[in-house]
């Protein structure tokens, strides 16, 4: 993406004390096809995660597959690994579409929610009843107690560069 360059390209946006990792693309097999929420084993990976309240299939009537267990996934096994190997603090999940933020029922994701909307001006998703077991943003705050949050962008082929680049560019300074 456009704002990975520039962060690669310019060491100074990031501050002292912080670190980022980009994962430009979870579900590239799925991306490739075209497919809409699953990988190519056809798991939809963001309920792929150990969650309390994990199950099998959920999400959109339990529609969706969630595979044969927790992280049964490469993909999500590289999420979770990543997170834990490089001790990682903050989670932001984009994906599309609805120009909206959804945070994870955790005041520290609703916090960071709530400025992350602030600073782009997509609208704050205050819908509780929304909250599947096995994503990956609610992995992060059982596993790692840190804020989560999803980002749900205008288009799937719209990375809404402009909007997301200076709430991302102060988060990591």
């Amino acid at each position: 993406s456009q704002i990975a360059q520039e962060i690669n390209g310019n060491k100074g946006l990031v501050g002292a004390s912080k670190r980022v990792i980009i994962i430009p693309t979870v579900n590239p097999d799925g991306y490739k096809a075209g497919l809409d929420k699953v990988n190519a084993n056809n798991v939809n990976l963001n309920i792929n995660f150990e969650t309390k309240g994990w199950k099998q299939y959920g999400g959109e009537g339990n529609k969706y597959f969630a595979g044969s267990k927790p992280f049964s996934e490469s993909e999500s096994r590289v999420i979770r690994d990543v997170v834990l190997k490089y001790n990682v603090k903050k989670m932001l999940s984009f994906h599309a579409k609805g120009s909206l933020v959804n945070s994870e029922i955790h005041g520290p994701s609703e916090e960071l929610a709530r400025w992350y909307v602030s600073k782009t001006g997509y609208s704050f998703y205050e819908d509780t009843s929304w909250d599947y077991p096995g994503t990956a943003t609610k992995w992060f705050t059982e596993a790692v107690g840190g804020p989560a949050i999803t980002v749900e962008l205008p288009d799937y082929n719209d990375p809404d560069t402009a909007r997301n680049k200076k709430a991302i560019f102060e988060l990591i300074k």
